[in-house]
């Protein structure tokens, strides 16, 4: 796709520029000096106010009137030529104030792609060099590009660099404020091919195939914010064994990020890795539709991100964690999961007691055959944790021999207050028949401060619930379900 350049395009005087108006009798007349409008957006959206009669800009408006008297080659109600705003190649129309409808230059050059926003200025990688071929080293290009979408100071309410095709890195992209960095779509069991792909070479070194740094490291004039990264496969595979590394990283307060439609592969080290750096801590991400397999460590560690929003997220087969959360206050996560890792969800460190401390909510996520616990709650302070419509498969596989102690869902020595409403536990064997039945314990809590199970069906190999020593409140509903053994033979307590 090429790259807009910063020329005023024209606009109007085409067979189809035409306004019409009511007339007397409730037909279309075609409409002489009305005003049109031109916007960035088909609803709400910012006015363009910077339009001119010549590509030089000579003489500026803010709107366009249509032909009142037939001369120099129009005829009444022709939107007349006039150009745009530098840079800019397609507007939405609005006619006496009615609904907006598309207008393109006729020189724009681009191929439109619907999930684009006409407003939005396209930094192609491959203008900038990158051969995108699933070979060449395309690092120096792609930061090019990216280097220059941050650069851009002409009208456009977003910059994307689009990434069309396999690309190979040897080093980190540093992704700055404001930037999107867009691929095609992610990698799936169906598309284990994506059409763009960003691949560590063999020689790749340095902390993370993308990361994005605060102010203070950056050097940027405001704060770190507004990146978005979307439709995007990342695969660590070539060079997973021989150095340490994470897919997606950011370090320090970095603000407002979105992640949508991600998938991350065989990195060595994280996932997505959120820590805190110059005293500061990351704010108000947005994660959807984010996939991490066969991480090293941690599918996704979120170390300190407070107010974020996590949707339809999972982690699969990683080497420790499949989520390790460390006081995340005031987020909330829907609809996610985690797969065959060496535990679940960890969750763990202090969550504050003061004002400004909160807790977070989990609702309908789900575990399976993990190796140790499904759920590991070990969080401090105050706050009360929510979870809600939580379902535990298969989890304490523990190397097919069950048993462990482990549990679907176990808390221990959290002094938060936890309170569970439908928690399922459900046991059973791995896909092929094979190994012990588990979990061990369905739910197990030791040295808990709140502990409150209002629903929910608890079945475990062994026992339903253990209330084990030092728990300041444990409850569990009268009305929770409860069945040991086998699914085939449960026996129901």
């Amino acid at each position: 796709m090429k790259t807009l350049t910063d020329a005023r395009h024209p606009f109007g005087g085409g067979i189809a520029d035409w306004a019409f108006a009511a007339d007397a009798e409730g037909g279309l007349a075609l409409a002489a000096g009305m005003s049109i409008t031109f916007w960035d957006a088909r609803v709400e959206g910012i006015q363009y106010t910077d339009l001119a009669t010549d590509a030089a800009g000579t003489t500026t408006m803010t709107q366009v009137a249509t032909v009142a008297v037939a001369e120099d080659g129009y005829v009444v109600g022709d939107i007349p030529v006039f150009f745009g705003p530098p840079g800019v190649t397609a507007m939405w129309a609005s006619a006496g104030g009615g609904p907006r409808r598309l207008m393109t230059s006729p020189d724009h050059g681009l191929t439109v792609r619907p999930e684009v926003i006409v407003s939005d200025r396209l930094f192609d990688a491959a203008d900038y060099g990158a051969k995108l071929d699933g070979t060449t080293d395309d690092t120096t290009a792609i930061q090019a590009a990216i280097n220059a979408a941050a650069a851009h100071t002409g009208n456009a309410r977003s910059r994307i660099v689009h990434v069309a095709g396999i690309a190979r890195i040897s080093a980190p992209l540093i992704l700055p404020p404001l930037i999107t960095l867009r691929g095609g779509y992610p990698a799936r069991a169906e598309t284990p091919t994506p059409p763009a792909m960003i691949k560590a070479l063999a020689t790749f070194t340095g902390e993370a195939m993308i990361r994005m740094i605060d102010q203070d490291t950056g050097g940027y004039s405001t704060d770190s914010y507004g990146q978005r990264i979307c439709d995007l496969t990342l695969d660590g595979s070539a060079a997973k064994a021989t150095t340490t590394f994470s897919g997606i990283r950011s370090d320090g307060l970095v603000r407002g990020v979105l992640l949508q439609n991600v998938s991350i592969f065989q990195v060595s080290d994280r996932g997505v890795q959120a820590d805190s750096a110059n005293g500061r801590t990351a704010s108000s991400w947005h994660l959807d539709n984010v996939q991490v397999g066969a991480a090293g460590l941690d599918g996704f560690r979120l170390s300190g991100l407070t107010d974020a929003t996590i949707v339809g997220c999972r982690a699969i087969g990683c080497g420790r964690n499949g989520w390790f959360l460390d006081a995340m206050p005031n987020s909330t996560f829907t609809n996610c999961r985690s797969e065959g890792n060496l535990v679940g969800w960890y969750i763990s460190s202090n969550w504050g007691s003061n004002n400004a401390a909160g807790g977070a909510m989990w609702v309908n996520c789900s575990t399976d055959r993990n190796t140790q616990d499904g759920w590991y709650v070990a969080s401090t302070g105050t706050p009360p944790m929510l979870f809600s419509n939580i379902y535990c498969r298969r989890d304490g596989r523990n190397a097919g021999n069950g048993a462990g102690g482990y549990a679907g869902f176990r808390i221990d020595a959290a002094t938060t207050p936890i309170s569970i409403s439908n928690l399922v536990v459900y046991p059973g064997v791995d896909d092929d028949g094979a190994g012990t039945n588990s979990p061990q314990y369905g739910l197990r809590a030791n040295a808990a401060t709140w502990v409150s199970v209002t629903s929910g069906y608890l079945h475990a190999a062994a026992t339903p619930h253990q209330n084990t020593s030092g728990n300041t409140y444990y409850h569990v509903a009268a009305g929770v379900g409860q069945a040991a053994g086998t699914t085939a033979a449960p026996v129901r307590i």
